[in-house]
């Protein structure tokens, strides 16, 4: 898939959590801020979080293309990066991913 898809698949993935585990507000915290439907021109809320899923999930990229499990190794970085650099608390949720 290719770079605009991987960023679809990874907002999907978190929406599935956040479906089945309500109370996760870091979880909304994250979409919130990659969600392109708020404005005109289709960017993401925060450009700064999208930076960083970018530069996380650009080493998975090969010939242009990501593959799904790929996508979901990168969802997991991200999420340890921000565990770790922002203070979210996201273990159960990285677990999820590891897990499933």
């Amino acid at each position: 898939m290719t770079l605009n898809e991987a960023f679809c698949k990874t907002i999907e993935l978190l929406e599935v959590y956040y479906n089945n585990h309500k109370q996760d507000d870091a979880v909304v915290s994250i979409l919130s801020d990659l969600d392109c439907t708020v404005f005109q021109d289709g960017k993401p809320v925060d450009q700064a979080t999208y930076d960083d899923w970018e530069k996380v999930i650009i080493p998975f990229i090969n010939k242009g293309e990501i593959s799904d499990n790929d996508v979901k190794e990168a969802l997991i970085k991200f999420l340890v990066y921000y565990q770790q650099e922002f203070g979210y608390e996201l273990e159960v949720v990285i677990d999820y991913f590891i897990n499933t």
